[in-house]
């Protein structure tokens, strides 16, 4: 059988993070948002109902304290985020070169010296958005791989690499950008 190779080469940015870290906070965990929205529509609902005629004694009490159950699952989720920002906070701008191949990924940072290597079954998950693969090595670490500057058959190859390897789990929505 042949030996399939590919390499990649990008910058990773701010805005690469940011991709990172909304996915985190929002699209891994949807039961989770979908709380989150679900109680604080409940709480103003009940707060602008205390303020009519059929107010209940206990409906401002009730949507404050939704508020505050908000704010604390909020809080809880920034806390999981500050650690894989600690993880991923030395990547942000420096060229990125990934070699993709039937054994692993190697991955390499510039001013690092020494090139790492994770064999596939290393890897927890990947998942496939429109601009991006994440690629989680544990909970709290994930290899980001833009996927704007890529040919499509490129970014097919990508796929099918990694999926068979890993669970790659596709949270694409059809938008393609007109570069």
């Amino acid at each position: 059988m042949k030996e399939r190779k590919i390499q990649i080469s990008s910058i990773l940015s701010r805005t690469d993070y940011n991709a990172l870290r909304n996915y985190f906070m929002y699209q891994k965990k949807p039961t989770r948002t979908r709380f989150i929205v679900f109680t604080l529509l409940c709480s103003f609902l009940l707060l602008i109902i205390s303020g009519t005629a059929f107010a209940m004694p206990f409906f401002k009490p009730l949507g404050l304290l939704g508020i505050v159950i908000v704010t604390l699952v909020y809080c809880w989720i920034s806390f999981e985020v500050r650690k894989l920002e600690q993880n991923v906070k030395d990547m942000i701008h420096k060229t990125q070169e990934l070699t993709l191949d039937d054994s692993g990924l190697t991955a390499k940072w510039t001013a690092s010296g020494n090139a790492v290597h994770y064999e596939w079954n290393a890897f927890e998950t990947a998942v496939e958005t429109d601009p991006y693969f994440f690629l989680f090595l544990e909970r709290d670490y994930a290899l980001i791989l833009p996927k704007i500057e890529l040919k499509d058959r490129l970014i097919t190859e990508i796929r099918e690499m990694i999926s068979t390897h890993v669970k790659l789990v596709s949270e694409l929505s059809g938008f393609k950008a007109d570069i």
